[in-house]
């Protein structure tokens, strides 16, 4: 499963077409993918997609791949950045949780400090959500401080490394960081955060095969298969 992705059409800064979508879907098929969740962009005054347009390009996509019979299974949600009204918004009724559960994707800002990244955890757990933090190797507030990642999942989060940053597509400090994270046993998911076809670092199999020679098919199997089925909600069906 790739849990976080930017791959509906014309939402964000993601997939520009419906062509560009199918062939980053090609893409997932061809690395052994089988379920996707379509994580767009949410953030004021940057990506304001309305409701009615992320529903739009939703059908879009779904109608095609059904009618090409794409053996991939699609699930909706949102990386949502992070902002202090997101409990309000999501009690509301807005669709930013993963696949209609009460888990959120969330994102930060690379300058946001620990402190206000632990206050919307805390709010975030307060008001009965489950917050996945973001591409965390990204953030600098975290290098070389892994008491401060091990304090948000004793809170209640989970983490989310790049693919790309996993192999070192992404440079060998990113690397080292994603393995320090592992090693510390901090880490929850890995995904693709695929927006182009031009990306780098967007083959999960890659990944998944660098993950299994380094660490193990049983944990490789639990960051592709088993923690993202839990979070749709696949796992209870």
């Amino acid at each position: 499963y790739d849990v976080h992705t930017h791959i509906l059409p014309k939402i964000d800064d993601g997939a520009r077409s419906l062509e560009e979508s199918l062939k980053l879907l090609k893409i997932e098929i061809d690395n052994g993918v089988t379920g996707v969740i379509l994580t767009p962009h949410y953030r004021r005054g940057m990506f304001e997609a309305t409701l009615k347009d992320r529903e739009a390009a939703w059908r879009l996509l779904v109608t095609e791949v059904e009618k090409r019979k794409l053996p991939i299974a699609l699930f909706m949600g949102c990386e949502f950045h992070a902002n202090r009204d997101m409990v309000e918004i999501l009690d509301k009724g807005v669709p930013f949780t993963l696949n209609q559960t009460k888990n959120v994707l969330v994102e930060f800002s690379s300058g946001d400090n620990f402190s206000y990244i632990r206050e919307q955890v805390y709010n975030l757990r307060s008001g009965g959500y489950n917050p996945i933090i973001a591409h965390l190797e990204r953030y600098p507030v975290f290098k070389g401080k892994l008491d401060l990642v091990e304090e948000l999942i004793n809170l209640g989060a989970k983490i989310q490394l790049t693919a790309g940053a996993v192999t070192g597509e992404y440079g060998f400090l990113m690397k080292r960081t994603c393995h320090q994270l592992r090693k510390k046993q901090l880490v929850h998911f890995v995904a693709s955060d695929m927006h182009r076809v031009t990306n780098e670092g967007i083959e999960l199999k890659k990944c998944a095969n660098y993950m299994e020679k380094k660490y193990g098919k049983t944990y490789t199997k639990e960051i592709f298969e088993i923690n993202p089925k839990e979070i749709i909600g696949e796992d209870k069906r």
